[in-house]
């Protein structure tokens, strides 16, 4: 369940799209302990910091990736205790978020959160008690929809969303008409919920449902009405790169053409932005891109990738050296 000391390995389910003319991608990284990876391969100097699952949400969209640090503890617990103190509504204020601040000069930033990214984005926006987390049975109750492929359950007005505006006929149907949609979770927030939490019901719309293995409905996507947020109880690049026996995930032309639409949909969307030289010089991306141009070797395809297992839930990640 989400806390303080679990937040910094959340940020992980929170894809930024940053991208700018060559379609470069900054995906912000996560810190783990040694502990959580392979003895034999991890020390106590080495992180994993970006998981392969998060850059394939994106990488089939035909972006170049690199990682956005999070190794620097002091601007890190500067922003915790921002979330912490100011309150959790606030954080997504036109003062507090760059996303907001992005979008509201004309900037397109989109925000793409999935399973955990999805719940804390739920907590911050609703105003619920970040310390409590997922355990606010207010917000949250409890699915039966733990390694679950599931349908997905479209509003009468799904055509009038920016999700599935512009998605093929054929992908909406397979969704619609087949378990495609991997689920792995034993929380959600059901309908009936999101109408009691004014904020996150005004911040957001449902443009799915789905239910559970005891027919129990709830919100598996949303969206943003004004910014450009997207919210997703389920994983859509799962049936494209994850291959676990012990998982229900379908591999299928279907399934694979059907979660390829989605980083289409977020690369196109990020393909939009254009911002302006003080946003990035003040969190140096510039630098950033100027070094992936000069010697590409930010580039997550240049790093090396090692098996790693985190409660048995993911399967490689991408290594980086830090010393102390």
């Amino acid at each position: 369940m989400l806390n303080r000391a679990m937040m910094k390995n959340v940020y992980n389910k929170l894809i930024c799209a940053a991208m700018t003319d060559q379609r470069i991608n900054g995906i912000e990284t996560a810190e783990y302990d040694a502990l959580t990876c392979s003895s034999a391969v991890c020390t106590s100097h080495v992180r994993p910091s970006a998981f392969e699952e998060m850059v394939k949400i994106v990488k089939p969209g035909g972006v170049l990736c690199f990682n956005i640090s999070l190794v620097e503890k002091k601007n890190y617990e500067e922003k915790l205790n921002e979330l912490e103190n100011n309150g959790k509504w606030r954080l997504v204020q036109q003062e507090k978020i760059p996303f907001v601040q992005a979008y509201d000069k004309g900037d397109i930033f989109p925000i793409w959160g999935e399973c955990l990214g999805l719940e804390l984005l739920s907590i911050l926006i609703s105003g619920c008690d970040l310390q409590v987390g997922q355990f606010d049975q207010d917000l949250f109750s409890d699915t039966d929809a733990k390694n679950l492929s599931l349908k997905l359950i479209l509003p009468k007005d799904y055509k009038t969303t920016s999700l599935w505006k512009f998605a093929p006929r054929q992908v909406v149907k397979f969704l619609q008409n087949n378990n495609a949609a991997f689920n792995n979770h034993k929380i959600g927030i059901t309908p009936q919920n999101y109408v009691k939490y004014r904020r996150l019901n005004a911040f957001f719309r449902i443009v799915s449902t789905s239910k559970d293995r005891n027919g129990v409905e709830f919100i598996s996507t949303m969206e943003g009405k004004r910014y450009p947020v997207y919210l997703l109880h389920w994983h859509p690049a799962k049936s494209q790169f994850e291959w676990r026996r012990d998982m229900d995930i379908n591999h299928s032309l279907a399934d694979v053409v059907s979660g390829q639409y989605f980083a289409n949909f977020l690369i196109q969307k990020g393909g939009l932005l254009y911002f302006n030289i003080s946003f990035l010089e003040e969190r140096n991306y510039i630098q950033k891109f100027k070094e992936l141009e000069e010697a590409g070797r930010w580039r997550l395809l240049n790093k090396e990738k090692i098996p790693f297992l985190l409660e048995k839930q993911l399967e490689e990640c991408y290594l980086y050296i830090y010393k102390r």
